[in-house]
Formats: C-alpha cells, sequence, structure tokens
C-alpha cells in the first residue's frame, strides 16, 4: 500500500553522511557503512550531482552520478529505503536525473549499474539493457 508522504528532493546540496550511512544500511550496502567518515566524503562529494529524498528530517532516498561532461555519465547509488519502496519515489530519483542530463549529447551513453533483481524496474521506466560485456580490474 502507498504511503501518502510529504517528500523534499534536494538536488546538488549537502549530504548529510551520518544519515546516508543509515540508508546505506537499511539495504545492506556495507561497502559504504564500513568506510571512514572521510573517505564517504570524498567519494560524495566528487560526485558530479546529488540527488536526496528527505521525508522530515529522515533520508530515505539517494542517487549520484559521475560525468565527463562530454560524452559519459554514469548513475550511481539509486537507494530507496525499504520502508519507503514501490511509492515511485525510485522512479522520481531518475527523472530527476533525466532532467539534470536532458541537455546531453548522447542519451545513450548515459549508463546504470544496477544489483541482480532490478532489471524489471529500471526496464519500465524506459532504461535499456546495453549489450557490453562487464569487465573489472579484479
Amino acid at each position: 500500500m502507498k504511503k501518502m508522504l510529504e517528500l523534499n528532493y534536494k538536488i546538488d546540496e549537502q549530504v548529510p553522511l551520518d544519515k546516508l550511512v543509515d540508508l546505506y544500511k537499511s539495504v545492506g550496502w556495507s561497502i559504504y557503512f564500513n568506510l571512514p567518515m572521510e573517505q564517504l566524503a570524498n567519494i560524495i562529494y566528487n560526485s558530479h550531482h546529488t540527488i536526496q529524498v528527505f521525508s522530515k528530517d529522515r533520508l530515505i532516498g539517494f542517487a549520484r552520478t559521475f560525468s565527463d561532461e562530454v560524452l559519459y555519465v554514469t548513475i550511481n547509488d539509486v537507494i530507496v529505503h525499504p520502508e519507503y519502496q514501490n511509492n515511485g519515489i525510485g522512479r522520481r530519483i531518475i527523472t530527476h536525473i533525466r532532467e539534470l542530463y536532458q541537455e546531453f549529447p548522447r542519451q545513450d551513453f548515459i549508463r546504470l549499474f544496477s544489483e541482480p533483481g532490478s532489471e524489471q524496474f529500471y526496464e519500465s521506466l524506459g532504461l535499456k539493457r546495453f549489450k557490453l560485456i562487464p569487465y573489472s580490474l579484479n
């Protein structure tokens, strides 16, 4: 059942790292909440854009992007607190990101890497799977 929520979306404003750690904990992303706070700050504040979603003073949604401002944008960390999922918050976060990059010359170079199981959600928003084979250095 959808909650009636008063939400406040903040774009490129100071991110309260303690609240962000709580949000990461809510979804079990330990790679972030086990970092020293200064390293987390470096990660967040070197983002191209940040989108935060608050319900009152609680951070319940977040995403960030990286860009070279010419060709590539990567969307990272699209998170909605489990208690607030299925209320259109993730959809609205992606809409904000699309608005931020609507003039970007290569929309097909705006990429997002998702957790297994979230494919249907992103495809419902019109995102398409790209046919690259992912590699990592490790």
